[in-house]
């Protein structure tokens, strides 16, 4: 008896303790390649959900995820749930196929949009304004005063996220989008930063921040989780050249370290042990 209620004593500190010691931080890189995935579609392979078009290609060699339809969305079915404070980002090394053309006049194209969204299915476009998902999109444009009518920057709902790069963008360009979400005390304070890079002519837009979330993805992120997705977008509009998407990998880091509160717990939990030995 003694030592059951001792336990139950200890148990409050020792279940706080071990909850925030298991969200340490991890990383995962998925690759698209053999053994974890074959040629064919995309869906149903390894967590995946997606539309039809998404194909998974070349996985006994590079390998890669890819689609030549506008408007397709893949997405990881792996929840993610986090309390205030804590951080989830990813990062997606891609590519666009095709010619990848000039624009002339004041033409744009929406190419490549990614984010978080509140459910697990795989059906239907997340809409460019749509305020729901915490997301950035790849925008391709030109302006009657550009710098040769391939410009591309990042955008949410509309909105310049970070700088343009102007420097053009090329078929077989490897470019990285960089996401990364902190969970604040409310959806007002929450915030994510979005990143584009050139890898191959080594520009990018620098970090652009996106303050505050919709209501209903905090508590999608608090609650069930929210889920990481990627989407290609109407990208051949204008005549842009652009064929396709062409995902190679997407390195997953779930941030979170232990709390000052856990170690603390945790020390005070070898102590209180310690001490009833003697």
């Amino acid at each position: 008896m003694f030592m059951s209620l001792r336990f139950l004593k200890l148990f409050p500190i020792l279940a706080s303790a071990m909850l925030a010691m298991s969200i340490s931080a991890r990383a995962a890189t998925v690759a698209f390649t053999n053994p974890d995935f074959s040629n064919g579609a995309l869906s149903g392979q390894q967590g995946w959900v997606a539309e039809g078009s998404w194909i998974v290609g070349d996985a006994a060699g590079a390998g890669n995820a890819s689609t030549s339809t506008q408007n397709e969305i893949a997405l990881l079915n792996s929840p993610i749930v986090l309390s205030a404070g804590q951080s989830y980002g990813f990062t997606i090394n891609l590519q666009l196929t095709g010619s990848v053309a000039a624009m002339t006049g004041s033409a744009f194209t929406y190419v490549f949009q990614a984010g978080l969204k509140q459910n697990s299915t795989a059906t239907g476009q997340v809409l460019l304004g749509d305020a729901v998902s915490a997301d950035a999109t790849i925008q391709y444009f030109s302006t009657s005063t550009g710098n040769g009518g391939d410009d591309y920057r990042l955008l949410n709902n509309f909105t310049a996220i970070g700088s343009t790069i102007t420097s053009g963008l090329d078929a077989g360009d490897i470019l990285e989008f960089e996401y990364n979400i902190t969970l604040g005390a409310d959806a007002a304070s929450t915030s994510y930063t979005v990143r584009l890079q050139n890898l191959t002519d080594a520009t990018d837009t620098g970090v652009g921040t996106v303050t505050g979330i919709d209501v209903a993805m905090y508590s999608a992120l608090t609650g069930a989780g929210g889920y990481l997705f990627m989407q290609s977008t109407g990208f051949n509009a204008n005549s842009s050249g652009i064929s396709g998407i062409q995902v190679n990998s997407v390195e997953i880091a779930s941030i979170p370290e232990p709390s000052l509160g856990a170690l603390f717990a945790l020390g005070s939990l070898g102590l209180m042990l310690r001490r009833r030995r003697k």
